[in-house]
């Protein structure tokens, strides 16, 4: 399996030691958070009383939107600069913010040493301690992560985890309010069972954090199957959502075939339901992502495009308060032809979408063209978006005459459906010009 160790790279904020007033962002004094193990499971208990997170892996845009839809938690992957008024703004929202520290991951010029540099390690202590001191009392947040996927590829475990496990008792000598976790990509490398480590390495840490996205639809029977010899604490999932582009068939052998926008919130729905609330271990769930990312496609993680939201924004309107919205976005039904055999330079084509709108009505279409980049699957960096080709395309509504690029490669047709308030729904289908 390819990347699951990097989805999140894209938001990293890097981390660096900075002074921060923290007078200034203390608007009513630290929250207590604990964890208390029940008969079924775990459960966190914030300032007194029961709190199951319902969460998003974002940068703190439309917080009053996450409120909105019920959500209560955000998920960061870096602290800096900005991190005091992302927490204030979480805090007039009545939303809970989990800070992630970031560690670096094994993987660079010098991967060798990473965790046995002794001047690299004095600063991640340096700045652990500055990022705790800054934030601790902010009523705000929710508990500390330290690393995301930073076990990724690592070539000196032993020194990770023991390393892990100083900063871990670094953060509860500091912050006794608030748990203490770490974030890891899925459960396991080969060799290598992040649970089984962290139990037997870090005594300090509170909450197994996990990122998990086509091995979602198993992940609380496989944490059952390990927790007598492996992981018997409570967990998070941190990040979850569509399948990666890492775990999908390809079309021609290079291009990853995307879900619709639909197909994802039917996913997102299944696993909530199956694998997050099902699992008495489970403190609750962030989806990824809140916002927009260019990651192989400008469609492939988000739940908006731009600032319009699709239908895994109302998925979760539903999963977290009950209800769905008065105005459903639009549905993608299926996107023809499927172009399993290329096409010449310069030939003609008409391709069409079946959509609707739960509340009946009118759609607008819109068709976009885009050459796939060769390098596009880049470890969870955001990359740039590929030349608008969309001058190729002649459409009216749902169907749309290409006239096929006269340049040899492989290219994404994209389909957009809008309706009238605002909400989109978001499919795409591979050609290739031979």
């Amino acid at each position: 399996m390819k990347s699951l160790f990097a989805t999140a790279c894209a938001l990293l904020l890097a981390t660096t030691a900075y002074n921060v007033n923290a007078e200034e962002h203390n608007p009513a004094g630290p929250s207590v958070v604990e964890i208390q193990q029940t008969d079924d499971g775990w459960q966190l208990i914030r300032n007194g009383e029961p709190f199951y997170i319902k969460g998003m892996g974002g940068t703190g845009n439309r917080m009053g939107d996450l409120a909105a839809i019920g959500g209560n938690a955000l998920r960061t992957w870096g602290v800096g600069p900005n991190t005091g008024k992302l927490l204030d703004d979480a805090h007039a929202n009545g939303i809970a913010v989990i800070l992630n520290i970031w560690l670096p991951h094994s993987r660079g010029e010098n991967p060798e040493e990473v965790y046995t540099d002794p001047q690299l390690l004095d600063r991640l202590r340096n700045e652990t301690r500055s990022a705790v001191e800054a934030h601790k009392n902010h009523p705000a947040l929710l508990a500390w992560s330290l690393g995301n996927e930073s076990e990724a590829e690592n070539v000196h475990p032993a020194e990770y985890w023991a390393f892990l496990e100083e900063l871990a008792a670094l953060v509860q000598d500091l912050d006794p309010n608030h748990p203490v976790m770490t974030t890891t990509s899925e459960l396991a490398r080969p060799d290598e069972p992040f649970g089984q480590r962290i139990r037997e390495n870090c005594p300090s840490i509170d909450i197994w954090g996990i990122n998990s996205y086509g091995g979602m639809f198993s992940i609380s029977q496989r944490l059952a199957e390990q927790r007598e010899t492996g992981w018997n604490g409570p967990h998070i999932i941190m990040e979850f959502g569509p399948l990666g582009q890492w775990e999908v068939p390809k079309k021609f052998d290079v291009a990853p075939i995307e879900q619709s926008s639909t197909e994802k919130a039917l996913q997102v729905a299944q696993l909530w339901n199956d694998q997050i609330v099902g699992d008495p271990n489970c403190l609750g769930g962030f989806g990824f992502l809140w916002g927009q990312k260019q990651e192989e496609t400008h469609t492939w993680f988000g739940i908006f495009v731009e600032t319009r939201p699709t239908g895994i924004f109302d998925t979760y309107q539903r999963l977290w308060t009950g209800s769905w919205p008065d105005d459903r976005a639009p549905s993608i039904l299926d996107i023809t032809p499927n172009f399993d055999e290329p096409i010449a330079p310069g030939s003609t084509h008409q391709a069409e979408v079946t959509a609707f709108d739960p509340e009946g009505k009118t759609l607008k279409f819109g068709w976009h063209l885009e050459l796939r980049q060769p390098n596009a699957l880049s470890y969870g960096k955001s990359e740039k978006r590929p030349q608008d080709l969309s001058t190729l395309l002649h459409y009216d509504g749902d169907a749309v005459t290409m006239t096929a690029p006269s340049e040899p490669g492989v290219y994404r047709l994209f389909i957009l459906v809008e309706d009238p308030g605002g909400k989109v729904a978001t499919a795409n289908t591979i050609f290739k010009v031979e």
